[in-house]
């Protein structure tokens, strides 16, 4: 039996039993037990506190993140987990609104109430998952060079890697830092966002804000080094279970001897101090940090940023990501909506070439985030705020 999306059981659930005996207001924690409960009903059944645990290690974004991610999180315990038939697990379980649950399993859809109401709202649902499907084809559109130089990075299996993404403001530093985040290997990250724009930006300072991001108390008192320490020890902990990834945006609000002051006072200390050969975290996560600016000429401000990686390149050695352009309807649009026919809406691939003009002509000669805006929320109909929720800047 297909399963479908667990929150059209939720609603329904506490619709139903609304003003009765039985408490069903269900936390944000609770719903998402509930949710891995539900992607195991093949009979495959999960202890909360096993499922609490993942939860825990996972930044959840969206509801539809939230499902995806428990989806492997599930194929992933069950691997080696012995299984549990349904009626063992009803006995055990005291919880009303998990026994509730679990008889509705057993039922397989039996509920009359029910079936109207999946009937009245699996459209909302498959609409839903055709959002999510344009939005992962718009992040596959353009930035390939970027992608393509992270792609090198990769390849020298380097613990971290500090990056610098500038160019003109809306073109689309942000999205180049979804496209790169949606591979498989990082779904388990820690985003630590701070903005030079509201935050004083000295070295010691920006320790401080690390060590509250990680859940250190920074002593004043003691010697900056002696907090380092710290810091390194717990980064060294969360790096078992997560990649990790310091977003630094406006760059560009500071001087511009800033940028050298950054990574001699913070990134070589930090990489030097994480990643000494006998501090290297026995772990395959990730150290990333990307450095945002709405300003081209940023490229300038540092002599040091790195344009391409080979087998002498050091984590010490800020990489410098290619300055996104507008987008070109020849070597960007129309091929991409040529290669996007599956995930499109078919008015928008039947004429290409059609549909890349009006495009261009729409979102002041192909400036990148207005194109993709313009795609999703007039071209697709899909609602704005949907696709800013999946923003990393949070």
């Amino acid at each position: 039996m297909r399963v479908l999306h667990p929150d059209i059981f939720f609603d329904w659930l506490q619709e139903k039993y609304k003003n009765k005996k039985y408490d069903l207001t269900l936390t944000l924690l609770h719903r998402e037990i509930l949710k891995a409960k539900y992607l195991s009903c093949d009979g495959k059944i999960l202890k909360d506190t096993e499922v609490n645990n993942r939860l825990k290690k996972v930044c959840n974004r969206t509801t539809l993140n939230i499902y995806k991610r428990i989806c492997k999180s599930v194929g992933e315990i069950n691997k080696d987990k012995q299984e549990q038939d349904l009626p063992k697990f009803c006995e055990t379980q005291r919880d009303e609104r998990e026994t509730l649950f679990s008889e509705w399993l057993q039922t397989q859809y039996a509920s009359p109430e029910f079936q109207q109401y999946l009937t009245e709202h699996i459209g909302s649902n498959q609409e839903d998952e055709q959002a999510e499907q344009v939005y992962q084809s718009l992040l596959r559109l353009d930035f390939r060079k970027s992608s393509g130089i992270f792609a090198d990075w990769e390849q020298q299996n380097k613990p971290a890697a500090c990056l610098l993404v500038y160019g003109k403001k809306k073109h689309g530093q942000e999205w180049i830092m979804r496209r790169l985040m949606t591979k498989p290997k990082y779904s388990k990250r820690m985003f630590y966002t701070c903005s030079f724009s509201s935050y004083i930006s000295d070295s010691k300072k920006l320790w401080k804000w690390l060590s509250e991001k990680i859940g250190i108390q920074f002593n004043r008192k003691q010697l900056l080094e002696e907090n380092q320490l710290r810091i390194i020890k717990a980064l060294k902990e969360q790096l078992q279970y997560n990649n990790i990834v310091l977003i630094f945006t406006d760059l560009q609000a500071n001087s511009l001897e800033y940028p050298q002051e950054f990574i001699d006072q913070f990134w070589v200390p930090l990489c030097n101090r994480l990643f000494s050969q006998q501090a290297q975290p026995n772990s395959c996560n990730k150290l990333l940090v990307f450095l945002l600016a709405d300003e081209p000429e940023i490229k300038n401000w540092c002599q040091n940023w790195v344009s391409n990686i080979n087998e002498n390149w050091s984590i010490t050695e800020p990489i410098q990501l290619p300055e996104p352009k507008p987008i070109c309807p020849e070597d960007d649009l129309i091929p991409w909506l040529k290669q996007e026919t599956d995930y499109l809406p078919r008015q928008l691939t039947v004429n290409p070439r059609k549909t890349a003009q009006e495009i261009l002509s729409k979102t002041n000669q192909g400036v990148p985030e207005a194109v993709l805006m313009y795609i999703y929320s007039d071209l697709c109909q899909y609602d704005q705020s949907i696709l800013e929720s999946y923003s990393i800047l949070k």
